[in-house]
């Protein structure tokens, strides 16, 4: 599946700033946020708010493909899905920078 990440390969698990916490919104900070495009990926990071994007370590979005052997993934959303890794997985080398933030 392709994916594409504009969070630096940086799992933040962390509930941002001004978000209700619930069971959901702790499992999701400990996921990786994937796109289906680019241009999902990019649409996302636009409609973000200054004030939160100011907060976040995010510089450029990455391309890469992951696998049922790399985690399980939530039911894609609006060209969004979460992938929760497996323990031992490693993409590092599976994504590459592709633009700029």
């Amino acid at each position: 599946m392709s994916a594409y990440d504009f969070r630096n390969h940086v799992q933040i698990n962390r509930v941002p700033r001004g978000t209700n916490v619930t069971a959901h919104t702790l499992c999701d900070c400990c996921g990786i946020s994937l796109f289906n495009s680019l241009d999902a990926a990019l649409k996302k990071y636009n409609t973000l708010k200054p004030l939160y994007k100011a907060g976040l370590p995010y510089t450029h979005v990455a391309e890469g493909k992951v696998s049922k052997n790399d985690g399980r993934c939530t039911k894609l959303n609006k060209g969004h899905y979460t992938l929760h890794e497996f323990e031992g997985a490693s993409l590092t080398n599976k994504f590459s920078i592709v633009q700029e933030l």
